[in-house]
Order: structure tokens, then sequence, then C-alpha cells
């Protein structure tokens, strides 16, 4: 059982209804605080100095947390911070209400205000960074025996803390932090009226101690309970101040005031030299750090940056200058930037001293209060201080972990509007990282940024930022122009694979380097770097990419492991000695068609791996942007590049299909028009699994696709129709008659040269084999029709073509004749194949057409497409003249414009009048009619029915 202790004399009280024994002093039998067990001497318990975090209520009150720490450390003496460093276990384990309470209040305003402990205690009882912070600060103060009076005059005084009406909901026992919002709506902003609503709460809460297990049961999510267990502890409360009935009724906000201007006495680790004082405690880890268990706990984190900048290194930083923050070198910048993600403030700070008569803005060269001023501080401390690059660079990337991006233009987090909270690990790949960071510094070396410079080179955006980067760079480039001969990067390259070129700009050359940043860890074989020359050949298009998992790879269960894993499959499809050869052989004109199966199979590997076969340089990209007259990037233009690449490799398209399907174990769409290198917005991983669900073969994968050539033009053109547009346009590119396959049936009709039966003479009873795509769509494509005996003949009645309208027979014997079907294997699959080209090309067309029509514009209804249809069989009835053969067939083909049928025993229809048009069911009902005797057996059905048939 918990134990709640109350000190009354020496004395036991009993709580009614509290459900907990209470003990009384020192000496005293029990479970006391300072009794049996409890007295032991601590073993394991630390104290770590550290600088507490701002929160948005200090804000009003303190430019930054260097001004809110100092202002806190000069309201206790020297005495009292030094008490605070022998804390022990026995100091953890219970503690009096009344400092908890003020350490819930000015916990409020700055995180760990001071300072945190590391024990045993916080890990047994797995305590969040709230109850870890209150509880820590409460024991401190308490170990340090720092008078509550002090500690209220600070709340009160300092921190303008406004209690509210409510004054029994104790801050220290709230579950989560109170809203700032609801705290600017409390109406005490008188001083006084605060003082006296929080003194007897405080001389009450005295005579109380928790146990930390029952302080954690105390932490309630409703104010009502919070204020019910308070008002139990005491049987008869002091008398609170009278508040009045217009004060409670008053809503105006407490005006955000600036703390008075107080003097500050420099300590012996606060040597103050000229207008500055160096404060050399840290901060502590921030949500980053926390986020990806950078450290295990605040002494982790100290002790880590020990090793970067000892007592003895930091005890040089107590003579800094107002001018050593004149100017800060870019790399130093960058590099404290990064340090500062993890831990803030992680080398101290700096502040004017009081009586100078110095603004902070003048000392430190930039505003107090803005987002990078610690930034500015820590840069020019590290360079102050003067640590080597190469240690900041070992403990960004060893220690903290920090990777740079891996593609892509650079970009300078010392410049961004924002701080970083989120870390991509794809996009920031461990492999390399402090190769790629030591690279990046090696261009900032000699970069050197004014205050105000670097105030100004603040970036709104991301692609600001990259510009600036980039600007920065290329003009310390120029500065230092490499020698004839030598690459950037210094060193130069084996003899076998050097390469002399001349780029035409400084910025071609930077893509090129910074786009190929695992350079300097790949064997030396496959590296490849501009070089300067006096011969200006042409830019290369292609560059070689290191290989990182994207999105799909990462989902669980993962499907690669590692980007190590990703790179054997990239190289297992296309091997670097190719790829090095393809460097500066391939050009512009080879992206400017692909086939269809390449460039869906690339795209469904860049869902697994990010550029697995490299990319294109900046420049060729304008180049092939200003081919396609757009001025800004497409859609899908990665998939697009590394489906021509492929094609140009020569890559065979079954090894891509296996891999899709076998290794990377994707679920293609069941419908065989819909593809995922034309979805203008990527499908999301949680779409993905929930509608893919059965398993494809990969032999007939992408079979429909094998020998359909797109351009650039026409697929970037095609990505921006509705998906019915595409596939009716995808059905006309893939259905069209081969160029090397014998004329059919179809096409002897219309062209009477191809009459002559020397032209093609296929055994009797041979089957035809199909084209890819149709057989799905026509199941009984390519299959041999028996022949017929003459007893079994057929009849099939000729109706007319448009029931109610004024087509008049010719005869009454034309309107009952008879067509007798007697065909062999070989005109049956010839028919068969003439008639799935026909249906599909012409009718799919026709109807996608009018459902974009009433979608664009819904005037178009079925009546006026069945006018145009009616006019379309008038002029395609005068082509059927000619036509003498057995067979009748009914289609339509809106592309030629033609309507073929059977003239043997049907003459011409008259003309069509647009008074007499039937409906548009009533068309496709005929022609299914008709046609159910040549394909599968239809019924009439609707438009919608016909258009998801075909």
């Amino acid at each position: 059982m918990h134990v709640l202790a109350v000190a009354e004399g020496s004395t036991f009280v009993s709580l009614p209804n509290a459900g907990l024994n209470c003990g009384a002093d020192k000496g005293e039998t029990g479970k006391g605080p300072q009794s049996g067990e409890n007295s032991s001497s601590p073993t394991s318990t630390s104290y770590v100095p550290r600088m507490g975090r701002m929160t948005a209520y200090a804000r009003p009150m303190f430019a930054n947390s260097v001004e809110g720490y100092l202002r806190l450390r000069d309201s206790l003496s020297e005495q009292e911070w030094k008490a605070m460093e022998s804390i022990n276990d026995s100091n953890l384990e219970t503690c009096r209400l009344d400092y908890l309470e003020l350490a819930g209040i000015i916990g409020l305003f700055v995180d760990f205000p001071f300072g945190a402990v590391k024990g045993d205690i916080f890990r047994r009882l797995k305590m969040n960074t709230a109850e870890r912070d209150i509880w820590t600060s409460g024991c401190l103060l308490e170990c340090a025996k720092v008078p509550t009076r002090k500690l209220l005059e600070m709340c009160v005084n300092k921190l303008n803390y406004n209690p509210g009406v409510q004054i029994w909901v104790l801050e220290s026992f709230r579950a989560k932090r109170l809203r700032y919002s609801s705290y600017l709506s409390r109406s005490c902003d008188d001083k006084s009226l605060a003082r006296g609503l929080l003194e007897p709460v405080i001389r009450q809460l005295r005579h109380c101690r928790l146990s930390v297990s029952d302080f954690l049961d105390r932490q309630v999510e409703k104010v009502s309970q919070n204020e019910s267990f308070v008002s139990r502890i005491f049987s008869q409360p002091d008398m609170i101040a009278k508040i009045t009935e217009d004060f409670v009724r008053r809503k105006e906000k407490p005006a955000p005031a600036k703390i008075a201007e107080e003097s500050v006495t420099p300590t012996e680790e606060e040597a103050a030299v000229g207008p500055l004082i160096y404060v050399a405690t840290s901060g502590g880890p921030t949500k980053l750090a926390e986020a990806r268990d950078t450290f295990r706990d605040d002494f982790d984190a100290y002790e880590k940056l020990q090793t970067v900048l000892p007592t003895a290194t930091r005890q040089r930083l107590k003579k800094v200058s107002e001018i050593d923050f004149r100017k800060c070198g870019l790399d130093y910048l960058e590099l404290g930037q990064i340090i500062s993600l993890y831990v803030d403030n992680p080398f101290g700070g700096v502040w004017p001293r009081e009586g100078a008569g110095h603004d902070p803005a003048d000392v430190l060269g930039v505003n107090p209060e803005s987002r990078k001023a610690d930034v500015w501080t820590t840069g020019c401390l590290l360079q102050y201080a003067a640590v080597p690059i190469s240690d900041l660079v070992d403990f960004c990337s060893d220690t903290l972990g920090f990777a740079t991006r891996l593609h892509g233009k650079p970009s300078l987090e010392c410049l961004k509007p924002a701080t970083l909270t989120y870390i991509n690990d794809a996009e920031r790949p461990a492999h390399g990282r402090k190769e790629r960071l030591a690279q990046f510094m090696d261009q900032l070396k000699d970069v050197t940024l004014t205050s105000s410079e670097f105030a100004a080179m603040q970036c709104k955006n991301f692609l600001n930022n990259q510009q600036v980067t980039v600007g920065l760079i290329a003009a310390n480039r120029a500065k230092n122009i490499a020698p004839e001969g030598g690459d950037w990067l210094g060193g130069k390259l084996p003899s076998e694979v050097e390469v002399e070129v001349e780029t035409g700009t400084g910025k071609d050359r930077l893509v090129w380097e910074m786009q190929q940043p695992g350079d300097t860890h790949r064997p030396s074989e496959n590296v490849l770097r501009f070089r300067t020359s006096k011969r200006s050949p042409e830019m290369p298009v292609y560059i070689l990419t290191d290989c990182v998992r994207n999105s799909f790879a990462l989902k669980k269960p993962a499907v690669i492991k590692d980007d190590a894993e990703a790179a054997k499959i990239v190289d297992e499809l296309l091997p670097a000695s190719v790829r090095m050869n393809m460097a500066f052989n391939m050009k512009v004109e080879d992206l400017l068609e692909c086939r269809l199966d390449y460039v869906e199979a690339a795209r469904i590997i860049c869902k697994y791996i990010k550029k697995p076969f490299g990319s294109i340089t900046h420049t060729a990209q304008q180049k092939f942007l200003e081919y396609l007259d757009k001025k800004k990037k497409v859609v899908n233009l990665q998939g697009w590049m590394s489906g021509c690449i492929l094609r140009y490799a020569k890559v065979p398209i079954d090894r891509l299909k296996r891999v899709c399907i076998e290794t990377l174990r994707f679920i293609p769409n069941p419908d065989p028009w819909f593809l995922e290198c034309l979805r203008i917005h990527p499908m999301t991983i949680s779409h993905y699994n929930r509608v893919r669900n059965s398993i494809t073969d990969p032999d007939e994968y992408l079979a429909t696709y094998e020998n359909a050539v797109i351009t650039a033009d026409t697929y970037f053109e095609l990505q921006t129709h509705p998906r019915q547009i595409i596939r009716r346009r995808l059905q006309q590119l893939v259905l069209q008659p081969h160029p090397q396959k014998p004329p059919t049936i179809l096409q002897s009709a219309r062209d009477p040269s191809s009459h002559d039966p020397s032209s093609h003479d296929p055994s009797p009873g041979a089957e035809l084999e199909p084209r890819r795509g149709i057989k799905r769509l026509f199941p009984h494509r390519g299959r041999a029709f028996p022949a017929e005996e003459p007893s079994q003949k057929r009849s099939v009645p000729v109706t007319r073509l448009i029931p109610g309208t004024n087509l008049a027979p010719a005869t009454q014997s034309a309107q009952n004749a008879t067509v007798t079907r007697r065909m062999t294997d070989e005109l049956a699959a010839e028919v068969a194949d003439g008639v799935s080209d026909a249906v599909t090309h012409g009718m799919a067309d026709g109807l996608a057409d009018h459902e974009t029509s009433r979608q664009i514009r819904p005037e178009v209804t079925d009546q006026l497409l069945a006018e145009q249809l009616a006019d379309q069989l008038n002029s395609a009835t005068s082509l059927l003249e000619d036509a003498d053969r057995s067979l009748a067939v009914f289609v339509t083909d809106r592309s030629a414009n033609e309507f073929l049928g059977s003239t043997t025993v049907c003459p011409k229809p008259e003309a069509v009048t647009r008074n007499s048009v039937p409906s548009m069911d009533s068309v496709l009902g005929v022609f299914a009619e008709e046609m159910q005797h040549i394909l599968p057996p239809m019924s009439p059905c609707s438009l919608g029915e016909l258009a998801e048939l075909l």
C-alpha cells in the first residue's frame, strides 16, 4: 500500500475516506520517509546540470532560453545550486507537496529548470517526461532546502504566474500541461492578489509528503478529482484571500509584460569579460533525440557533449567577447545547427552583462528572440574554441547518427525556416553518411558569413534553401578553381576510368557532383567525377546514383531488408559496368520514346527503390522538357526515365517482370488497362494493402504491352485524361494491326487488291496466333470454329438494322432471306479476328467518347449520339456494294467511319431521317442481336452494360 505522510507535530493523523495511512516525523515507527530501509545511502543517483527549454508561457518574459536560465539562476544562491549536486536515492523516494506544486508552476515556463537527475527510479517506474520534470525539480528544491517564500516570489514577480480562481487545482497534479490559451483566460493580473491566493495554499501543502507512487497515482484527468483530493488533506484550511464578485466576473486577459531588468551577478562558471556572460550549462535532449533514442538519458547526453567540448576547453569560452560574434564560418554554423537538432544549447550560451549598457541584438549580432539566435551563438562558440571540423563530423555522424540527404540538390539545415523534427531514413540512409557530411563540409569550409548576412539568408521554403546553398557553393568554387587535370574533390582517379569533361556552367558541375554523394565510399573503378580540361565535349546525360529503399520496401513485413540488398537487386538487372558505359553513350534522343512494359516495370521498381537505375543530369532534363514544351517538371518523370534507361540497356523484359512479381512481390491491378505509370497520384501503401490480394503469373503480366511503343509526348499527355479515355487510348495503341501480320478477311473487304488468294494461303484448320490483349476480352479468339454439315446449317434472319425508322426493304423476300453459315476453320478464325478488332477498336472508342462527352457536356444525350450513329450507318453501307461474301458482320469503326455488313441478301438501306431516330438502347440492342451469331451469346443491353462488357 502506498504511504501518504502528513507531519503535524509528532502525532499520527488519520484522513477520513482517504484510504491512506499518514505517518509522522523522523523517529516514529512505521514506513516514514526517513525510517527503516529508506534511510540507506544512495548509490546510483547523479545530478546533471542542464539549461531548461523555454516554453510558450515564458516567451513574454524572456527573449530566449539563455536569458531565462540566467534569471532563474539569479533567484537562488550559489550554495543552493551547489547543494543540488548532492542529491541521492533517498531524496527521490518522497517529496513535500509544496515543493512539487512550486516545481509544477515553474515547469509551466521552463522544462527542467533546475537540471536533471539520473536515477534508477525513473526507469523502474516508467515515468514520462512531464512527470519526471516535476518530480525531479521538486526533489532538487527540497534537497537544496530552498525557502518556499523565495520560490513563491520567483513565480509571482519573475514569471508573472496567474493562479486563477480554482486555487485548489494543483498544477503538479495535472495529467497534461495546461493549455496556454486556457491560461491566458485567467483574469488575476494583479501580483499582490496572486500572492494572496498562493500563500495560504503553499502554507498548507508543506504539511503533506508524497511518495513517488502516490504522486503518479494523483495524475488525474479531471479537475474535480484534483480538487477533491487536496481538500481532503486539510481539516482546517487557512483563510484564503477574499475574492470579490467583481473580480470573478472580470474576463480581461493579462497583458504579457516584460520582466523588469534586474542585476545579474556573474558566478564562477559565468565569468564576465567585457559586456558578455558565458553560461557553460548545456540544454537537454530535444524531441527529435527522444524520438530516435539518441541518448539513454540526460546524463548520457551530458557525457557525450563533454567529448566534443570538455570542461578544460570550455574554460577558454569565458573570455569570449563581442567581436567574436561578428563573423562565423558556414561549416561551423551548419554543424552547430545539426548538434542543436538533438540538444538545446549544446555548448551553453552568452548574454549581455547587466550594467554594460548594451542591447542583446547589438552584442550578439542577431535578434535574440529569433529561432536562429541559438544557432548563431553555438556556431560562433565552436569557432572560438577552434574545435576541429573532423571531430564535429565524427560526432554528428557516429554519435548522433545524423545523415544528409542522398539525392537532389544540397540544402543547409541552418537556413531552414523550421527546425527538423523528423528524419526519413529512406532519404537519409546510414551507409556512407560520414563521407557525405565530410564532403559537404569540405565545400563550405571557406565560406564566411556576417551576422547580417546570416539573418538575411534565412529561407522561406525548401526550394529557396537549395538555390541559396547552390549559389554559396558555386561562388566558393569559383574562388578555388581546381588545377587542370584535377578533380573537384581532390586526388586523381585511376587511369583506366579517367574521364575529362568540360561542363558548360558551374551549376552542371554541382548537380553532377551532388547527385552522387556516395562516390567517396564506392570502389575506385565505379567512380565518375567531372574533371577540367581544355576540350568541351557534350554534357553527359546519364549519371549513377546509390540504391536507397523507398516506402513500399519499408512496409511490414519488409520486402527489402536494407540498402545493400536493394543494390544487389539492381546490379543483377543492370550491372555497374553496363551503367558506367552508358554514362557518356546515352543521348537525349533516347528518351523520346519507350515501350510501355519497360515504363510500367520501371515505375513499379521505383516504388521500392529510389532512382534504382541511375538518373538524368539537370541539363538533359531541361532539354527533354524543352522538347515536350513543358516549363515545369512533369508527373512520373523518374518512371519514364528509368524505363528509357532499361530499354536502352536492353534488359530482358522477362527478368524485369519476375523481379516485380517474385522478388518485390508486387500485386498488379487485375485490369490490364490500368497502369501504375499513368497514375497522376501514386498509390499509398494502405490502399495497396486493401485492394491488392491476388497473385499474378509473371509470364502473363504486361504481356499486352510487349510491342506497344509510345512517345514521350503521348505518355505525358495521356496522364491528364480520365481513366476511360486512358483505357480507350491504350486499346487503340495495343490492338492496332501488326505490320507483319497477313491481311485478314476484314482487311480484304476494304482492300480489293488483297483478294488474290496467292497472297496468303495458310493450311486449312491451322490456328492463327491471337494478338495479346484480345484474348482477355474475347476468350474464343484464336479457337477454330467447327465446320457445319449442310444438314446442320443455321438460318439467321436478317432483320432491319434500326427498328422504327423508314428503312424500306427492297422486297418481301429480302426481309425473309437467310444467310447460310458455311465456313472452314480458317475462315472462321479470320472472321473472329476481324470482328474482335472491329468491336474492340470501334465500339469501345465510340462508347468511351460518349461517356466522356456526357461528363464534359451534359447536353450530349443518347438521342444525339444515336443520330450520329445513324449517319455513320448511311455513309457506311455505300461501301458494301462490292462485297459479295456469304457472311454478314455488323460492327462500328469510328476511326474509319465504316460499317461493315452482309450485302449478300440485304440491299442498301434508304437514308435515315432525323425525325425517326431511335434511342441508343434500341441501337445497341439490335447490334447485340446481330452479333450473337458470331460473338459469345449476348442479350440486348443498356449503354452501361455494353461499355462494361467491352
